[in-house]
This record gives structure tokens, sequence and C-alpha cells, in this order.
């Protein structure tokens, strides 16, 4: 049974629950996935991705996500279990509750402070009027 605290969803395929979740391990199982040696793939451009309706990027997401639960799972039967269920449309709602797993809980984010603007910092010193190693260039008048 899928832990909604741990960001797990659960899905029912012909009798067989499968509990997915996109935890860290995931996130990085995917990116490597989809990275080339030229250009690191990073969730949310994945993310977006799939959200266009990429069936490559829904495969890969789902995949990802069933890896902690069900350890060995191919693409090949990632794509058959999502035939199973209706195609890339019956994913779609699995989906939306997996991304939103990866955000933190409101609540919780308030409570620690996240997401609160940083205050500004001072002004460093003016660029022009400090001289090597923080010196002033400012002559003195007596």
């Amino acid at each position: 049974m899928a832990n909604r605290e741990r960001g797990e969803v659960s899905l029912e395929i012909d009798g067989t629950t499968y509990t997915m979740v996109l935890d860290l391990e995931a996130l990085c199982t995917l990116e490597d996935h989809f990275s080339t040696p030229s250009k690191d793939a990073v969730f949310p451009e994945l993310l977006e991705r799939a959200s266009r309706g990429s069936a490559r990027h829904i495969r890969g997401i789902v995949w990802a996500a069933l890896q902690r639960h069900h350890k060995g799972m191919t693409l090949e039967q990632t794509s058959d279990l999502i035939q199973s269920s209706g195609g890339l449309a019956g994913f779609s709602e699995k989906l939306n509750s997996l991304a939103g797993s990866t955000q933190p809980d409101p609540e919780d984010a308030n409570e620690i402070g996240a997401g609160k603007k940083a205050r500004p910092r001072k002004a460093q010193h003016d660029a022009a009027a400090a001289g090597v190693n923080g010196t002033s260039k400012l002559a003195v008048s007596a």
C-alpha cells in the first residue's frame, strides 16, 4: 500500500498493485537515463516534456517512479503496464499526483520559512572607490 506521507501513489492494474514514488533516487535515475555526455537532463525539463505529451518522457517518469518498489522493472514492462491501464491518458492523473509529491507540503514549507523572500543585503563597497586589497583610493585632505 502506498504511503502518501512519503509521496507514494498506488495504481492497481489487472489485480496487481503497483506503488510509484518520485523520491531522490527516482529523480537521479530519471536524469541519468535521459542525460547524454554533452547535455545533462534535469527533472523540471523532463516533467515539462512529459506534460506536453512526450510518450518517451511519460514512460521514463513512470519507470523511474516504479523502481523503489518494483526493482528491475524494465522500460518495456513499463510500456506494457501503461498500455494495460488504458494508455498514456490513463496515467495523466497519476503523473500529476507524482509530480506534486516532489514539492514540499505548503504547511511544512511555511513552518520552516521556505519560500519567504530573503532580506536584502547591504551594498558592497563601491568598486571605483576601493583599491587593491580593499584599500581606499580616496584622498584625505587636512
